[in-house]
């Protein structure tokens, strides 16, 4: 289907296995595709240059069933106009996994998610909603770092391990719970996030690091 330039939308067919490398290369006219749960295996670069894609349903996130990968695999950051994504399953969000993809609003995780890496949303400046699956237990450095829209997070309790810097220049932000586990806050957690207004800091935390709170100039409530 590459360069099919007049196609706006494609459910592909159930019990599908396998999309190959650049199979909706330059379909500039694509704004909706949905890849059913039995696929197993998608190519590189099998959406590049779908530059008005807007709504992405994908079986998990990567080349190969449990082959970690981010969205760049797919399609480039670039004249980017995906808004709302989809993964339906798998157990990890990679590093840079959706890192510098500024027009994505929504972003909906599978439950089995564990672990969240690194710069995971770094730089998703229009990110306003994303969800925390209830089995999560490791959120990385800099996770949503400058996801300057977001405004509310729920890390659950389930979560054991926290990064540096996970919600530094999130300047939206209001308010934030934290997981009943962890004992340090790391440094740079909120730096500048300048809307926060309220944090349920867990009765475990012992260690409050380096600027931790730095430019929470509308914080009221700890």
């Amino acid at each position: 289907m590459s360069g099919c330039r007049r196609l706006k939308a494609r459910a592909l067919p159930k019990g599908l296995k396998t999309i190959g490398n650049s199979a909706f290369l330059n379909c500039s006219s694509l704004q909706e595709i949905t890849v059913p749960s039995t696929v197993t295996k998608m190519g590189i670069n099998f959406l590049q240059g779908c530059s008005q894609l807007t709504d992405l349903t994908l079986p998990f996130l990567g080349l190969t069933e449990g082959e970690s990968a981010g969205l760049s695999a797919f399609m480039a950051s670039s004249n980017c106009k995906l808004r709302q994504l989809t993964i339906l399953r798998g157990t990890q969000v990679s590093a840079d996994a959706f890192a510098r993809y500024p027009s994505i609003r929504w972003i909906k995780l599978p439950d089995t998610v564990e672990t969240i890496g690194d710069n995971a949303f770094l730089g998703c400046t229009a990110l306003e909603t994303v969800n925390f699956p209830h089995r999560l237990t490791s959120v990385g450095s800099y996770a949503f770092k400058n996801c300057s829209f977001l405004q509310a997070a729920a890390i659950p309790a389930t979560v054991l391990s926290f990064g540096e810097g996970v919600f530094e220049g999130c300047t939206s932000l209001r308010t934030v719970s934290l997981p009943d586990q962890i004992t340090v806050l790391p440094k740079n957690t909120f730096f500048g996030c300048r809307s926060l207004e309220s944090v349920e800091i867990p009765q475990e935390v012992r260690i409050i690091e380096d600027s931790a709170f730095q430019g929470c100039e509308n914080l009221k409530k700890i």
